[in-house]
């Protein structure tokens, strides 16, 4: 459990330069979450790694000009679903705060536990 404070930040962030997202899972009939966060600014990315889990990417640079850019993934319904709870309070995109209210409010009463 994180902080009001951290909650807020990570809330904020996401609504900046994060997606909340469901997708279909490769060669299967499932649905999974997903949030991500894409940044330039690695010290960003690994404090969102330390507070939450999830994996961290590089991802391929295509000029030589271009700094780094890393994304921060979080997947599994019940991740994804508990983080969206601590942040959901003090999110402040329209956007962002209708998809994860959407998902907090039906994915587990429409998604049986196999994720179909």
């Amino acid at each position: 459990m994180m902080l009001n404070t951290e909650a807020a930040w990570l809330a904020g962030y996401i609504d900046g330069d994060g997606s909340i997202s469901m997708m279909n899972q490769t060669g299967r009939d499932r649905k999974r979450l997903l949030i991500t966060v894409d940044s330039a600014d690695y010290e960003l990315i690994e404090k969102v790694h330390t507070l939450v889990g999830g994996f961290v990417i590089k991802k391929k640079s295509y000029s030589e000009r271009h700094r780094p850019v890393w994304t921060w993934r979080l997947t599994g319904a019940n991740k994804v679903l508990a983080l969206l709870e601590e942040i959901y309070p003090y999110m402040g995109c329209n956007f962002k705060r209708a998809r994860a209210k959407l998902l907090l409010d039906h994915w587990r009463d429409t998604t049986p536990r196999n994720g179909q």
